[in-house]
């Protein structure tokens, strides 16, 4: 989610040495273990494969204000493959079915508020990377869930931006981009989650 177009520029490679890095590899070893210790082997591989995309996804957004194509393709194939996973084979093909349908409603109700808001406002506010990151979501999570995970984000986003704004008053404007796919992404994997455990 962004309240202008995304910066065109070239922006600088994402190096080892980031100071995420670290960070990044030690939620993805945390999320593992604790995959493999409270789920079945199959949904523990899901939860691995889904927290891996979200750190990626959260990487590149905040380095580079986009996501690339192929890894929300990724993160749609990935979710279509985990639907399949759970059904009898007899069911497989309406299960994959269903999830694409759900993968193509959430893209295309994202494209609806990208263009519904540019039209009010005159400018960006949601790029294509967030509308193709939506697919991943309805791809894995069911209608409800999807939504709770749009909400958890735009919270997320929000409280992060007002905490800035405490630090550093200047930067808030309402022209101010925000990498919502560096939210929405996680939200995503905590949303799946919570849904296994629950």
């Amino acid at each position: 989610m962004r309240f202008n177009a995304r910066v065109r520029a070239k922006r600088p490679n994402i190096r080892v040495t980031d100071a995420r890095t670290p960070l990044v590899g030690a939620i993805a070893t945390i999320a593992t273990i604790s995959a493999f210790g409270f789920l079945p082997p199959v949904p523990a591989f899901e939860c691995v494969a889904l927290g891996a995309f979200a750190a990626a996804v959260t990487v590149f957004d905040v380095s580079r204000f986009r996501i690339p194509d192929a890894l929300n393709a990724a993160g749609v194939l990935a979710g279509v493959a985990a639907a399949t996973a759970h059904v009898p084979g007899s069911s497989a093909a309406s299960a994959a079915m269903f999830a694409v349908a759900r993968a193509s409603c959430a893209a295309l109700t994202a494209l609806v508020v990208r263009v519904g808001y540019r039209k009010a406002r005159g400018r960006e506010g949601l790029g294509l990377g967030d509308v193709k990151l939506a697919a991943v979501a309805g791809a894995w999570l069911d209608p409800f869930s999807a939504l709770m995970a749009v909400e958890v984000a735009a919270v997320s986003a929000i409280f992060v931006a007002l905490a800035c704004a405490r630090f550093r008053p200047a930067r808030l404007s309402p022209s101010m981009k925000i990498p919502f796919g560096a939210y929405f992404a996680p939200a995503i994997w905590l949303t799946w989650v919570a849904a296994r455990w629950a």
